[in-house]
C-alpha cells in the first residue's frame, strides 16, 4: 500500500485530490445560514474625510495600478535587455575566440571540463566510466 505514491506526478495528483475532497466536504457540510449576518443599511457619504468623492478615489486607485504596471514593464524590459540571447551568444563567442588560438583545436578539458559528480553518476547508473583525461566513455560491464 505504501508504493501507491512513489512518483512526483502521482504524489501531486494524490495531494490535489485530497485537498479538493477536503474542500468539497467542508463546503457541503457547512451551511451558510449558520454564519452570523448583520445587515445595517447605511448611505455612504458623498465625500470622505479627505474631501474625495467615490469616483475620485477610484481614479486614484486606477492611477496607482497603472504606475505599478509601468514599473513592472520597465523592470521586465531591463531584465530582458541584460539577458537576451543575442547578448549571451555574443559574449560566449568573444570569450571562445579569445581563449582558443586560431588553427588549433581546443583540448577536451576546454570543451568538456571534468565533473567528478557526473562521472560517478554515469558509472553508477549507466555502467559507463568516463575518464577526465581522454573524455571517452568506457563500458564497465
Amino acid at each position: 500500500m505504501g508504493n501507491l505514491v512513489h512518483t512526483p506526478v502521482r504524489r501531486i495528483v494524490v495531494t490535489l485530490l485530497a485537498v479538493g475532497s477536503a474542500t468539497g466536504v467542508t463546503l457541503l457540510l457547512m451551511d451558510p445560514v449558520l454564519a452570523q449576518v448583520t445587515t445595517i443599511e447605511t448611505i455612504p457619504p458623498a465625500v470622505d474625510e479627505n474631501g474625495l468623492t467615490a469616483g475620485e478615489r477610484i481614479d486614484q486607485i486606477v492611477f496607482s495600478i497603472r504606475l505599478i504596471a509601468v514599473a513592472l514593464l520597465a523592470v521586465t524590459a531591463a531584465f530582458w535587455w541584460h539577458t537576451r540571447p543575442a547578448r549571451r551568444a555574443g559574449a560566449t563567442a568573444v570569450a571562445a575566440a579569445s581563449s582558443a588560438p586560431s588553427g588549433e583545436e581546443p583540448s577536451v578539458e576546454e570543451v568538456m571540463p571534468g565533473d567528478p559528480e557526473l562521472e560517478e553518476l554515469l558509472s553508477l547508473h549507466l555502467g559507463v566510466d568516463v575518464t577526465a583525461d581522454t573524455g571517452e566513455a568506457v563500458e564497465t560491464g
